[in-house]
């Protein structure tokens, strides 16, 4: 296996995390090309390589793919039936390494939990993965779990932050550590696995670029706003009830946030990542600043 994997396929790249993750690669001096479906409208960087196709074509997939040492799936969609297309031509292409749409919350999440229904396509792909790997020593994978996108959820109200109200829904007692990256960390960590193919082969691998509480955030944003927001307390079994709900109608898009939140920030959910227990030392990652991190996502 090459020192480094070069030259590097993207698929969605124009999305919320396919962007940061370009701009990173193209950053640190890999070859990107991007892979995106025809008739698309979106705009790249000029160094890039763009490919516009099927992307559930196989054959157009493996053309695309050929000569690539690498493929990175950020699409939103991570479904099985939208994966097993990229990984079967990846395969035919001769491609060393994939990194499919894992990134978020970890899909080993304990079948008890709730959530674990969301997350069980992500399971079934990457059990695809090992077993291809299995049955070709020159192909491998690498599954990233970054935990919620935090700058992200941020300016989109996920994580319980209200910019234009000033408000903040506050789960159980706000205490609960939990999981989280920002979008730039995420870009970082991809380059990381493509400069050590060796030591990321076939590995599922947990990275955190923060591990924050919800009152930690609220007191960096009052101390950066310089003014009290509004608390709503919320109870986080509630939550669950409705996703649970949700579920039992086939609903998984009303299922997955209220999920999200039981999973992240019940007390006693212990699903946070503490950065000892992650995987970022053996990416040579260094932590996002919180306070930075908020302020650049809330303030600007």
């Amino acid at each position: 296996m090459s020192t480094i994997l070069q030259n590097v396929a993207v698929v969605g790249a124009s999305g919320n995390l396919g962007a940061p993750i370009v701009k990173e690669l193209l950053a640190q001096g890999f070859n990107v090309t991007v892979i995106t479906r025809e008739g698309s409208s979106s705009v790249f960087p000029s160094s890039v390589t763009v490919k516009k196709l099927d992307v559930r074509s196989v054959p157009a997939l493996t053309t695309a793919f050929r000569g690539q040492d690498a493929v990175v799936n950020a699409a939103a969609k991570s479904a099985v039936e939208d994966q097993l297309p990229l990984i079967d031509a990846a395969l035919a292409a001769g491609v060393q390494r994939f990194l499919p749409a894992e990134f978020g919350i970890n899909q080993k999440t304990p079948s008890t939990h709730a959530f674990a229904v969301i997350v069980k396509d992500k399971a079934k792909v990457v059990d695809y993965l090992v077993r291809k790997a299995n049955e070709n020593a020159k192909f491998s994978w690498t599954g990233l779990s970054v935990g919620l996108f935090l700058d992200w959820a941020l300016v989109n109200g996920l994580a319980g932050f209200h910019k234009a109200t000033r408000t903040a829904e506050i789960f159980d007692s706000g205490n609960e550590t939990f999981h989280a990256s920002s979008l730039g960390f995420i870009g970082r960590a991809v380059a990381a696995v493509l400069c050590r193919p060796s030591a990321t082969a076939n590995k599922y691998l947990v990275v955190s670029g923060v591990a924050p509480t919800q009152n930690e955030i609220l007191r960096v944003i009052e101390t950066a706003t310089g003014q009290k927001w509004a608390v709503k307390h919320v109870d986080s079994k509630e939550k669950e009830k409705q996703g649970i709900a949700a579920l039992e109608k086939s609903d998984y898009n009303g299922a997955f946030l209220p999920l999200l939140h039981h999973y992240l920030f019940s007390d006693g959910g212990g699903n946070g990542i503490s950065l000892e227990n992650s995987d970022n030392a053996v990416l040579g990652l260094e932590a996002d600043d919180l306070p930075e991190l908020i302020k650049s996502s809330l303030m600007n």
